[in-house]
């Protein structure tokens, strides 16, 4: 990520593989990443406004709707394995829950948008895809790894922080979502980990 000022311009060949665990963030807690030498900044903490969203969709214009209904802010790219495996269970959620309970943006990291375009290609999901193809937003959100998802409650403010592959489909996540939605506080929780995929043993290098 950064180190004296500056960016991290790519993240470790390993950071996609099937995490142990899911950590979640919540309000006055703290947790730390994976422990890497040249990893020195944590993910933003909970409770911390969600910085700004300023990036091309593959849809066209999007506005982040921050401070008006609940956001899940997910950071994904098109080779990790464990990434294609959650996409597929977030486009279910969309498309099961309420509109905007919650708005879920998804943010590719590191490619160039023609490859994004053809990985939606013929199977478009019901949310927007953001390019930060110079990963820019990766280091402003303070991403350490892939897929790491971010809830912003309505308030406009961070109020769970998941790093590795969440089961969307699972009840708890169903639960914790609709208390996000209804502005209602949440205890700390674990999210449900997705199984990693069969073929995540060759998920981890990016091309």
């Amino acid at each position: 990520m950064a180190g004296g000022g500056q960016a991290r311009r790519g993240l470790p060949r390993s950071s996609c593989a099937g995490l142990a665990t899911v950590l979640l963030l919540s309000a006055g807690l703290t947790a730390s990443l994976p422990a890497r030498a040249d990893a020195v900044l944590a993910p933003l903490p909970a409770g911390a406004p969600a910085p700004a969203l300023a990036l091309p969709a593959l849809q066209g214009d999007v506005q982040a709707p921050f401070g008006r209904q609940p956001v899940l802010v997910h950071f994904f790219a098109t080779w990790c394995a464990p990434c294609r495996e959650e996409l597929a269970a977030l486009d279910r959620l969309a498309r099961a829950r309420p509109p905007g309970s919650p708005a879920i943006l998804a943010i590719d990291v590191g490619e160039p948008v023609v490859r994004v375009r053809r990985f939606f290609a013929g199977k478009p999901p019901a949310f927007p895809v953001l390019i930060d193809e110079g990963r820019e937003t990766m280091a402003l959100w303070k991403v350490e790894v892939l897929p790491s998802t971010y809830l912003v409650d309505p308030g406009g403010r961070i109020a769970h922080v998941a790093t590795g592959p969440v089961a969307w489909d699972d009840d708890a996540a169903s639960r914790l979502l609709d208390a996000l939605a209804a502005g209602r506080p949440v205890a700390s929780t674990a999210l449900p980990e997705a199984p990693p995929p069969p073929d995540s043993s060759s998920s981890g290098s990016e091309p």
